[in-house]
């Protein structure tokens, strides 16, 4: 049987983040802002655009506000909506989500050139060989920097976005040569450069790598065996992130990470109710706004349910959204392997989503999550015949992270599991079953499960409510082609993670009614697995393939305290 590990992870020296700014507003009670909140009780920052009305101001008749609700100003407009074929349709407007979809995130590269060349020719304790003419030095440093050019555009992976790359010669007096003409090199696409990639020629490259890193105090990388690591030690020290790839397909490992982090950092979430923060039935989900906000630059936006109301009036009244609607619903029902729901219920649920998508594209939010219990109190779910299954499951196979039950927790574990894979995620409650299995399931998969870019998954259309509506997808998750799932979820603080691993050998539940899809995943030690969840909570979000190192990588470099289990 597999050692069943618990382990805290050391939290890295430095953190690399971007200045965070944000707007502000007055709420009629104190000050809102992106930073934090003064005056009166704590409140929840919200975007400059956002309306909020915390502690449920907009209690009115739901019929009355149903019936007076107009089209919102926010019709979903050039946003890409993927059906379950994998067609796109567009839909005109001033506003799209695809710019915001995480999937289009790049890494910004930076390359950097060192060339040395020696002011004139003799030996010495550094150069003992056959001494070069600085002319010639200075042609074969430009030889190899076009070489190094070439290589680099061809082996780095599609997650990098390559800046305009710097050649910079300097001379033994370093000390004299490498400063600020490279850095007004350098500055003019500092603000966009997420990672310094330092080259060098002939040795002491790692001084240039140092120097380069020390004055932007961004990530900085240095191919090799040998100088990088001194050059890695030297910015670690200074509380730089400095790293050492011994070869491209570290570099490229290192990359992904580092993309997964701006991802992370770029999440911003739309959150329906009427209840702002205030505590609600899954008591574990973070709710401090203002903390992710000031560690992450996660921003959350409220969006009271009148707006919402607006937005689903308004796919039925705009020609436009309605035909869409009607063509989605279409696709759907025409792809699935089988459909055991009337199509008007789908109809209603392909509605629900484009208003979801709407009030994402006006807030220029890339996620979303819904408080199911309070959708479903309010009547609203009831009166539009809609439940949010559908939208997490189409939402989630277009690369926007969607959550169940107002669980930013899982929202959060969900985008780094997403962001690193590659791949869309399941998530649900992580429940016992027997010594060495546990169950972890909800209604929301999602055809992407494989890979974005891999060919749809086989599904099955059906009901959530026993009355015939709700349309939820029907995956069979042991079917799914890998067996190894990685599944994790932050602490309700979103200063731990909790990372761990399973084997998918079975699936329970499928086409039945209600919340009944789950993975049977096999565990080396079912009950101490069960036992972490006192930290943590219990839905986890879950990707198929064995992800956990990069997630911890990713973790660390989050600052969050990393524990694993079955790692």
């Amino acid at each position: 049987m597999t050692e069943t590990k618990r382990k805290t992870e050391p939290q890295p020296s430095t953190r690399f983040r971007k200045p965070v700014t944000g707007g502000s507003h007055e709420d009629g009670c104190g000050k809102i802002t992106t930073q934090g909140y003064t005056g009166c009780a704590p409140q929840l920052p919200v975007t400059e655009r956002s309306e909020v009305t915390l502690g449920g101001a907009f209690m009115v008749d739901r019929r009355t506000f149903l019936k007076s609700a107009c089209l919102g100003a926010a019709a979903l407009k050039g946003a890409s909506v993927l059906t379950a074929s994998g067609m796109t349709t567009q839909v005109s407007s001033a506003q799209s989500l695809e710019r915001l979809n995480p999937r289009n995130v790049k890494l910004n590269v930076k390359p950097v050139f060192g060339a040395l060349v020696h002011s004139g020719m003799w030996q010495g304790p550094c150069r003992w060989g056959v001494q070069k003419t600085p002319d010639e030095e200075r042609a074969n440093g430009r030889a190899r920097y076009s070489k190094v050019v070439e290589e680099t555009r061809k082996r780095l992976t599609g997650d990098v976005r390559l800046l305009e790359p710097v050649y910079h010669e300097y001379s033994d007096k370093m000390e004299a040569t490498i400063g600020q003409d490279l850095f007004d090199k350098l500055a003019r696409d500092s603000d966009d450069t997420d990672l310094y990639l330092v080259y060098g020629a002939y040795t002491f490259g790692q001084y240039c790598c140092g120097v380069v890193g020390r004055r932007f105090r961004k990530p900085t990388a240095m191919l090799g065996n040998l100088v990088n690591m001194e050059a890695a030690a030297y910015l670690r020290s200074i509380g730089v992130e400095g790293y050492a790839p011994v070869d491209y397909e570290e570099l490229n490992g290192l990359i992904s990470v580092l993309r997964a982090r701006k991802v992370f950092q770029q999440t911003s979430i739309v959150y329906p109710t009427d209840l702002g923060r205030r505590l609600k039935r899954n008591v574990s989900c973070v709710s401090d706004f203002e903390d992710l906000k000031s560690r992450f630059g996660i921003t959350t936006t409220i969006v009271p349910y009148k707006e919402l109301a607006s937005e689903v009036n308004g796919v039925e009244r705009d020609d436009a959204r309605a035909r869409l609607a009607e063509e989605i619903t279409d696709r759907l029902v025409a792809a699935s392997q089988k459909c055991d729901i009337d199509r008007k219920y789908v109809l209603s649920d392909v509605r629900f989503s484009l208003a979801v998508r709407s009030l994402m594209a006006k807030h220029n939010s890339n996620s979303c999550t819904i408080e199911c219990m309070e959708f479903c109190a309010n009547r609203l779910a009831q009166d539009w015949k809609a439940c949010p299954c559908l939208h997490h499951s189409l939402m989630k196979s277009e690369g926007y992270a969607s959550a169940c039950e107002g669980d930013i927790n899982a929202l959060l574990s969900m985008q780094m599991l997403m962001a690193i894979s590659k791949k869309a995620a399941y998530m649900g409650n992580l429940n016992p079953k027997d010594k060495e299995h546990v169950l972890l399931g909800h209604e929301v998969p999602a055809v992407k499960m494989n890979g974005f870019d891999a060919p749809d998954l086989p599904y099955e259309l059906r009901n959530f409510v026993v009355s015939g509506w709700g349309t939820k997808m029907q995956i069979e998750l042991d079917k799914v082609g890998e067996k190894t799932a990685t599944f994790a979820r932050i602490d309700p603080t979103a200063k731990k993670i909790l990372i761990a691993k399973g084997e998918v050998v079975g699936c329970e539940g499928f086409r039945k009614p209600g919340c009944a899809l789950v993975a049977v995943l096999r565990v080396p030690d079912a009950r101490e697995l069960l036992r972490r969840r006192v930290d943590y909570g219990f839905h986890f979000a879950m990707v198929y393939g064995d992800y956990a190192q990069q997630m911890a990588d990713l973790s660390r470099l989050l600052r969050l305290e990393v524990s694993t289990f079955n790692v």
